[in-house]
């Protein structure tokens, strides 16, 4: 969890605290919203979510689950767990990374530091599955153009 301190007088209300599940991409459509800018036209269109209306009337965003994702891990995030997933984008960066550990599931209600990997507890079965339901459904709606081609070019020099 990080926290994000946002401030507009007289629109967004003082010491409020949220805990909704965001990402960092939201905040684009979010301080255009606030600082009342139409979000221009893109050729992919824009799959973020403002949260002006979270900040200024607490409507809650919904959503069931967030990725977060970087090159060597994926993360799965929902309001109690948390699935890390180890990806394999190169052979360079197995290499240099700690995918021999495996993936990981945190309760992150019962263990908020994430100190006891649960992935391998049968009470927590269905959770992984769900988790992982949502990383594919993700990876299938979610281009990676960039990702894809910095792989390729990395796989091209090896």
């Amino acid at each position: 969890k990080v926290p994000l301190i946002v401030s507009q007088p007289g629109v967004i209300k003082q010491r409020q605290i949220k805990n909704e599940l965001v990402e960092m991409f939201d905040l684009y459509p979010t301080l255009l919203e606030l600082a009342g800018i139409i979000p221009p036209m893109t050729k992919h269109g824009m799959d973020a979510t403002s949260l002006a209306e979270t900040l200024t009337a607490g409507k809650s965003t919904k959503r069931k689950y967030i990725v977060s994702e970087n090159w060597s891990q994926a993360s799965v995030i929902t309001d109690q767990h948390k699935l890390g997933i180890w990806l394999d984008p190169t052979a360079y960066a197995k290499a240099r990374d700690f995918r021999s550990f495996g993936d990981m599931l945190f309760d992150s209600k019962k263990d908020p530091d994430e100190i006891h990997n649960v992935i391998d507890s049968p009470e927590y079965a269905k959770v992984q599955k769900q988790l992982r339901e949502y990383f594919d459904d993700f990876t299938s709606n979610v281009p990676a153009t960039g990702k894809n081609e910095i792989i390729k070019r990395a796989q091209t020099k090896t």
